[in-house]
């Protein structure tokens, strides 16, 4: 007998659609944790995916009316920005690849010697150390005594050596992996030019009554990725030249690839930027120890000046976190996801906390329509250009 429902009572079936996609999307979650790292290659494609998706749509709406009436329009504006970023993808890696691996190579070569160099110099300090006067000695040896200083610099030396080949390594095989992504071009014009069709489709596997949450939920996360993404792509970039360029002044070896090593490490707020400044100063500890200072000096000027100017600038129109607050969420994130953590923790803190602004207004007595809340959380120029299959999201 078919389960009847009363005025005013859902019935306890109306959700099952809701129910089966979860369901759905729990499963699907768990077959793309366990592919793992075989996913990567298309997670670069999502990344890239959300910086040209804005010149798409920006492109699309300066064709012709009459052009941009067709159906293919779309497609003609993905196929014109993506031929556009390939161009300078593959320019900008013939003239930086090759003498990145060049470098790369060199330095995996030229490290034992390095630090056997380093290791020079810190006996030299050391010998110089056993020729200070007697009472400076004592004030020294009474915190720590000579035996101990030797043991601390050759576990900081082996500590370092390690560090070094672990990087050098991964960075060999990225650049490897970045060659080897033949697919994935591909795979993204199908992202970008079918992404409105997966949007409605999902929309339409949940209840009407929920699509505009639904989607005002999908627009908060979208807006807060595309922006985070682009925005901290930008920082790598800047700081990778700034440090490329001051290493290259200072006439320290392999600049370009320390300087690429800092940009790509520089995608993670704040704490990206020191660890990429360690082999640049390392590197140039090989040289001599005064060089190191002067890299050092170049590090902190160009810190303050991207946490004077770039980064508050930058993440303020992405993510709008303080920085005081990005750091305890970095912090969070790495202990909890490690590694992984460090990347997502800062756009989930965005996502999570305009999500719950918006829940909050929702629930509210009286209750805002969604499009109301979603413009008082701060997305009012998203609205216009939603994608509601079956719902309005001026819908109460």
């Amino acid at each position: 007998m078919a389960v009847k429902e009363q005025r005013g009572q859902p019935s306890p079936f109306k959700y099952r659609q809701l129910v089966f996609f979860l369901c759905v999307l729990l499963a699907l979650s768990w077959v793309l944790w366990q592919a793992g790292a075989a996913l990567l290659p298309f997670i670069l494609g999502l990344t890239v995916a959300y910086v040209i998706a804005p010149q798409v749509a920006r492109l699309e709406r300066l064709l012709p009316a009459r052009l941009r009436a067709k159906p293919y329009a779309k497609t003609i504006a993905i196929l014109v920005v993506y031929l556009a970023f390939l161009s300078g993808l593959l320019i900008a890696g013939a003239l930086i690849i090759p003498p990145l691996l060049q470098q790369t190579r060199e330095l995996v070569e030229n490290s034992p010697k390095g630090f056997d160099a380093l290791t020079g110099q810190v006996q030299s300090l050391l010998k110089r150390y056993e020729r200070l006067p007697a009472p400076v000695k004592q004030e020294v040896e009474a915190i720590l005594n000579a035996d101990t200083l030797h043991a601390l610099s050759g576990r900081a030396l082996e500590l370092l050596q390690q560090a070094v080949f672990s990087a050098l390594g991964a960075l060999s095989g990225t650049v490897s992996w970045l060659l080897g992504m033949l697919v994935v071009p591909i795979w993204l014009f199908y992202i970008l030019d079918d992404t409105d069709y997966v949007l409605k489709g999902s929309l339409s596997l949940v209840p009407r009554e929920i699509r505009p949450d639904l989607e005002a939920v999908r627009i908060i996360v979208d807006r807060v990725l595309s922006a985070y993404i682009r925005g901290q792509l930008l920082i790598a970039l800047i700081l990778g030249v700034l440090l490329s360029l001051s290493l290259y002044f200072l006439d320290v070896d392999y600049a370009l690839l320390l300087g690429f090593v800092a940009g790509s490490l520089g995608f993670i707020p704040y704490v990206g930027a020191i660890l990429g400044a360690v082999p640049a100063v390392l590197v140039a500890a090989f040289q001599s120890f005064g060089l190191a200072v002067k890299v050092i000096i170049a590090l902190i000027v160009i810190q303050q000046i991207d946490g004077t100017f770039i980064s508050p600038r930058v993440q303020g129109n992405s993510v709008a976190l303080r920085p005081a607050l990005i750091l305890v969420v970095l912090v969070i994130g790495q202990q909890v996801w490690g590694f992984l953590g460090l990347l997502l923790a800062v756009p989930l803190t965005a996502i999570l906390r305009d999500i719950v602004h918006y829940i909050y207004l929702r629930l509210g007595t009286p209750a805002p329509s969604p499009r109301t809340a979603l413009t008082a959380v701060g997305y009012g120029e998203h609205v216009t250009s939603i994608i509601t299959s079956g719902g309005d999201l001026s819908t109460t």
